[in-house]
């Protein structure tokens, strides 16, 4: 037996699991209530292992930091600083709000502003931030360690790795994705502290710098220029990380799903606090990989170090628990990316009160069937760049986030005519620019200037959107004051 196999044998073991736990909860699939809100019994545990599941992606977070924070060193602890005051900030608004719970994104803006079109737009602002496209991109690519890519069964790969996902979802809905959440919650653990562990046994100190760059430098170039990272990605992180989570559909569904509003914002906070200290973890974990002998490009590459080694607990122990921690990473973050998203469809054709769980088969199926599509048409046929798309996803969806502040904050002037139609062209506006900083960025022959102009999408265009919601906020008291 070699480390693939028990690889293997792990990856068979953790997916059989999952499905049983799907099958255990599938007689909760003939409501509304039960398929997408768990029958609102969602503890604020479920709630703080769910966002660490949710907010610890294969893509975004053991990719993104591992490779990195071989360049970064210790200023990528920025990111995890800014997400938990993101979290602390979203839930200073929606703790005040003290309006009635909603079962979604959608419901609480159509209903705030007393617009569906708003609804609208923002569903299809969320099926354009292709969470589940980056994270199979990823899945894939350590896959290859089993199948290359240049294998004509390559597509096959693909579809099985986002198979497994949503399957399990059709038949058990979101009980099934909260309770594996703990799971794969655990296993991401369980993964980084040993990757911790090898690291700590087989690092050389004196060659790790923690600081591998100055931490403010003006090169008279902005796109190079140094302010803890580079200036555009540092613009970036900070947007997106304080923005992001209003903006996913996920967690107004776990919010809705919760028992009360109290364990949804305890567990919430608690869920930010054990992000911000693993994702420390994982910034520690890409800074003892450094070294001046190598440097890894993907995961896929730690992967093959760890497999390769001449020590018997690396290969044989550590690189199974990793691999699978890294699978577990995968399916939490791609398994919150879909049901919320089929819950919206499933309300704007049928609407809440007429659930059919053939019509929920039917979407996830078709979604199935395109995200494997798009998969191949993005990254094999057109070759776009992981790391473009990565950047130009999360710019999209902070681009809704002012227009959500604004309606906790300012509920009644949002129902107003004019605050509802500024709302509109807010998300619409935001939406266009951050697409086309992506495009521009797509186009630049400068790769660094390229990424970076694709950076500031996601800023640009929360400013933009965010001054047409302060335009709203004065049209409104103009409009009460008529």
């Amino acid at each position: 037996m070699n480390p693939m196999d028990i690889v293997i044998l792990l990856t068979v073991f953790a997916v059989a699991y999952f499905f049983k736990i799907s099958l255990s909860n599938s007689e909760n699939k003939h409501s509304y209530n039960s398929y997408f809100l768990a029958q609102q019994k969602v503890t604020s545990a479920d709630n703080r292992e769910s966002y660490v599941a949710r907010f610890t992606s294969l893509a975004t977070v053991l990719s993104f930091f591992l490779i990195y924070a071989q360049s970064d060193g210790l200023a990528l602890l920025f990111a995890p600083l800014t997400v938990l005051f993101g979290v602390l900030l979203f839930l200073k608004f929606y703790n005040k709000s003290d309006l009635p719970e909603f079962h979604s994104l959608d419901s609480f803006l159509s209903s705030v502003y007393n617009s569906r079109v708003l609804g609208i737009i923002t569903m299809i602002i969320s099926a354009f931030s292709l969470i589940l496209l980056i994270e199979i991109y990823v899945g894939v690519g350590i896959f290859d360690l089993f199948v290359s890519n240049t294998n004509p069964y390559f597509p096959i790969t693909v579809f099985f790795v986002s198979g497994i996902v949503f399957i399990y979802v059709a038949i058990g809905g979101f009980g099934a994705v909260i309770k594996t959440d703990r799971i794969q919650s655990a296993m991401i653990y369980s993964g980084i502290l040993f990757l911790l562990l090898v690291l700590f046994t087989t690092s050389h100190y004196k060659e790790i710098n923690i600081f591998p760059r100055p931490l403010f430098m003006n090169t008279n170039n902005f796109f190079t220029s140094i302010i803890i990272l580079p200036v555009p990605l540092f613009f970036n992180v900070l947007i997106v990380n304080l923005f992001l989570l209003p903006s996913l559909l996920s967690t107004w569904q776990i919010a809705a799903a919760s028992e009360n509003v109290k364990s949804f914002s305890k567990g919430i906070k608690q869920g930010g606090f054990s992000v911000f200290i693993l994702w420390s973890i994982f910034i520690l974990c890409g800074i003892l990989l450094a070294n001046p002998n190598s440097n890894y490009k993907n995961i896929s590459e730690i992967f093959i170090f760890l497999r390769d080694s001449r020590n018997v607990w690396i290969s044989f122990i550590a690189f199974p628990v990793l691999f699978i921690g890294a699978i577990a990473a995968l399916l939490s973050t791609a398994d919150s990316a879909i049901i919320p998203l089929v819950q919206c469809a499933h309300d704007k054709i049928i609407g809440k009160n007429n659930f059919s769980i053939n019509l929920i088969r039917l979407l996830l199926l078709v979604g199935w069937i395109l995200i494997g599509i798009l998969y191949i048409l993005i990254f094999s046929v057109l070759k776009y760049n992981f790391i473009k798309i990565l950047f130009t996803v999360f710019g999209l969806s902070v681009c809704i986030t002012p227009v959500i502040f604004f309606g906790l904050w300012r509920p009644s002037n949002a129902k107003l005519l004019r605050a509802k139609i500024l709302a509109i062209i807010s998300v619409s506006l935001g939406f266009f620019v951050a697409l086309l900083f992506s495009f521009l960025g797509s186009r630049a022959s400068d790769p660094v200037n390229g990424i970076g102009l694709i950076q500031l999408g996601a800023p640009i265009g929360f400013i933009v959107s965010s001054i047409f919601i302060l335009f709203s906020y004065k049209n409104a008291r103009k409009e009460k004051s008529d």
